[in-house]
């Protein structure tokens, strides 16, 4: 059913004068708009009480991204939030003032009516961002974390015609600046610690850490907040269209996964609780009241063990696919939340959707700011555009998505994972073909062991959920080049020699013919968008192994 107004300009007459937007502009300055009307109020185990102040973002300026003409503008959020983890321990979960960065894309000349929402993975500490910013200062990527998904996610929705918001929740600003400081009663910054800061970063000196300073913070996790300026950010960017949007898919990676998670589920994991922090109803956890988001991508989702992640009473909002890759540590997480679903009364069947991809490693090559490199292998971008698009068409269309992808199978009353030289593992991240692949393990990556429970939830789910019984193989896997070192951030490629590439395709052309009918198979199953990288183009990059 279409939600939108038929009288478009009546729509946002009414929008600027009754919805709490105030423009203030100056000629070739930034515009910042008055936000008065927004924000989350909920009492549960904690108090809860934030808003949004303004938005101020740049004149919309003509880009082009990947051949496609866009419009973009960049700005910040600023308002009082909730929860954070502080630069010193003593500091979190307690109530802040935030300034955020954000971007955001339209096509050219596009109507567009749907909107995309990013949210980027990583950020567990500030200090972490801080010895970052002393090591390579304005090339700190956690800096302008808000365009780590242009390639991923951001062209994939300029692709179908959506709008595309992304914000950065890595706790700098885009000068390396905080972004977001306690408020009383959190005290300020003392003597003793700024003195252990100072020590750690061995004579740097980071603008905001000083005696009496308020205590700076990340807000990576925090659901409240985000709730707040997600819906800032689409009546933002709507009025600039002048379009409302009809159809708002939430796409998160990794930690970004575990906040939409927040909204999706209607729970947030805080320490070892398990708490409500607003869900995805615009009135909190009223179903009458309108939902923030329609539906969700999950990417790397990661699962906080023994905590409830899914509320009582309103366990989903939204359909949800969950995109996986099997050469990620996390693999079977996924699976995790999908049994807590079943255990709060959830039918999966309809509702959650799980593709998971093989050798795809939790950090892929689409974000170039933070792979290694060179970082080798698939473009998650290329299933995540065909998700996007499957999505947003049972949204508006109620068109079924393919069915769900999942490996594995019981041996001995174990389960346990095929792999191509024929024999099983039980052990995540999984490498296709351990006579080619391999896996590197670091502080980022530690193999974990899929056992009796992982198996339990396994057989609950995979019974109630129509699926395929195998991962998706993706072209690098198909049409192999060599093997892979499997890591946290991206994958290396061992190649095969030149001679043992000619025996086995006879030639480069023969080669990208083969990668393309696979690229092209993907397609036609609607699991793969090549116009976000070609099967000619993927080919393109293995030519030099050939001569």
């Amino acid at each position: 059913m279409n939600r939108c107004p038929s009288n478009i300009n009546h729509f946002f007459l009414v929008a600027n004068a009754v919805l709490g937007l105030t423009y203030s502009t100056l000629v070739q300055a930034d515009t910042t708009i008055l936000i008065t009307d927004i924000g989350t109020s909920i009492t549960d185990k904690v108090a809860i009480h934030t808003h949004v102040d303004t938005v101020t973002h740049s004149n919309p300026t003509d880009v082009v991204l990947d051949g496609l003409p866009a419009v973009e503008i960049r700005g910040t959020v600023t308002g009082v939030g909730w929860g954070g983890g502080g630069l010193v321990t003593r500091a979190a979960d307690a109530h802040y003032r935030y300034d955020i960065p954000f971007v955001a894309r339209w096509r050219k000349g596009c109507t567009c009516q749907r909107l995309v929402f990013y949210n980027h993975g990583g950020g567990p500490n500030l200090i972490g961002a801080v010895l970052r910013e002393k090591q390579v200062g304005a090339a700190n990527s956690n800096r302008t974390a808000e365009l780590n998904g242009d390639l991923l996610v951001g062209i994939p929705a300029l692709l179908d015609q959506s709008a595309y918001i992304s914000i950065n929740r890595r706790g700098l600003r885009g000068d390396g600046t905080f972004s977001a400081t306690y408020l009383p009663p959190t005290p300020p910054l003392d003597a003793a610690e700024v003195m252990q800061l100072e020590n750690r970063l061995g004579g740097f000196q980071q603008p905001g850490i000083s005696v009496g300073a308020p205590v700076p913070l990340v807000l990576t996790n925090d659901a409240a907040t985000f709730r707040d300026v997600a819906r800032a950010l689409e009546r933002v960017v709507a009025s600039l269209i002048q379009r409302p949007f009809c159809t708002r898919i939430g796409v998160g990676s990794s930690s970004g996964a575990r906040l939409f998670a927040a909204l999706d589920f209607g729970r947030s994991v805080i320490g070892s609780q398990s708490v409500r922090t607003g869900g995805n109803h615009v009135s909190p956890y009223d179903i009458g009241s309108a939902r923030i988001f329609d539906g969700f991508i999950l990417s790397g989702f990661p699962y906080a063990p023994g905590v409830e992640q899914a509320d009582d009473a309103i366990p989903l909002s939204g359909p949800t696919f969950f995109l996986q890759g099997q050469g990620d540590e996390r693999y079977q997480q996924h699976l995790t939340m999908a049994h807590e679903l079943i255990q709060k009364g959830v039918v999966l069947e309809g509702r959650i959707w799980i593709y998971e991809i093989k050798n795809l490693t939790h950090v892929t090559r689409d974000n170039v700011a933070e792979t290694t490199n060179p970082s080798n292998g698939d473009r998650l971008g290329c299933f995540m555009s065909a998700a996007v698009r499957n999505l947003r068409r049972l949204l508006e269309q109620r068109v079924p998505p393919p069915r769900s992808r999942m490996a594995g199978r019981i041996v001995a009353d174990e389960l346990r994972f095929d792999l191509a030289d024929g024999s099983t593992t039980n052990i995540a991240p999984i490498p296709n073909d351990p006579t080619l692949d391999s896996y590197l393990v670091d502080p980022m990556l530690t193999p974990q062991t899929i056992g009796c429970p992982e198996t339990q939830r396994w057989l609950a789910v995979s019974s109630v959920l129509s699926h395929e019984s195998e991962a998706i193989t993706p072209p690098t896997v198909a049409c192999r080049l060599g093997g892979y070192k499997l890591m946290f951030f991206g994958s290396q490629l061992v190649p095969f020699s030149p001679s043992e590439l000619r025996s086995k395709y006879g030639s480069f052309e023969n080669y990208r013919a083969g990668l393309c009918r696979r690229v092209t198979n993907l397609e036609t199953q609607c699991l793969y968008d090549q116009r976000v990288e070609s099967g000619h183009k993927t080919a393109e990059l293995a030519r030099p192994f050939f001569d």
